[in-house]
């Protein structure tokens, strides 16, 4: 029994008859409309992201689901498990069931992409050339890994303290190209 149907019943024990059957009947009707959580789009995005995470053995995979499915996939006292999943370096083919008492009521198949996220280090503000970049002008971003290539620096550490070969905007990831070590003498200083 459910808790919902076990409280109907006791309460139909310890009262008169008629009333007891009022209120179970009652319990009954509405017992559709709140004792169930729906299942999301959200719940099979989550079981789908765990099982890559742990095949991949990375910590931060996102995943971009192509189907056009609604927000809410069941309503009912529904249990979601991975049934099947399939997959390259990028795409995957998961096959979801809905299972009700250990009873498989149906499978919703589910297609995407998947990306390991990192934090790269982006600019706060404009920062001009022969500026020292501090840690103040430094922000980090999350974004798929993908976008980090090339001679974007990845390291914060690698950026604060250098100097700016170049201006560099606002919002920008920096790269290898845009910063040098500081120079300690300027030129036209005295020395």
């Amino acid at each position: 029994f459910s808790m919902p149907i076990f409280i109907g019943i006791v309460i139909a024990y310890y009262t008169k008859k008629a009333i007891a059957m009022k209120k179970l009947i009652l319990l009954l009707i509405l017992l559709p409309l709140t004792a169930f959580a729906d299942i999301t789009m959200q719940d099979a995005k989550e079981l789908i992201e765990t099982r890559l995470q742990n095949d991949f053995k990375l910590d931060n995979l996102k995943i971009t689901v192509f189907n056009n499915y609604n927000n809410i996939l069941a309503k009912g006292d529904y249990k979601i498990e991975l049934y099947k999943l399939a997959y390259d370096k990028q795409n995957f083919n998961a096959i979801i069931s809905f299972v009700v008492n250990d009873r498989l009521i149906k499978h919703l198949s589910i297609n995407g992409r998947f990306e390991e996220y990192t934090w790269i280090p982006v600019t706060t503000r404009t920062i001009a050339k022969g500026e020292i970049i501090t840690k103040r002008d430094i922000s980090l971003e999350e974004l798929p890994e993908s976008r980090a290539r090339g001679d974007i620096i990845v390291d914060i550490d690698e950026i604060v303290g250098k100097e700016a070969i170049r201006y560099i905007s606002g919002d920008r990831f920096i790269k290898q190209s845009h910063i040098t070590n500081p120079r300690l003498v300027k030129k036209g200083q005295k020395v």
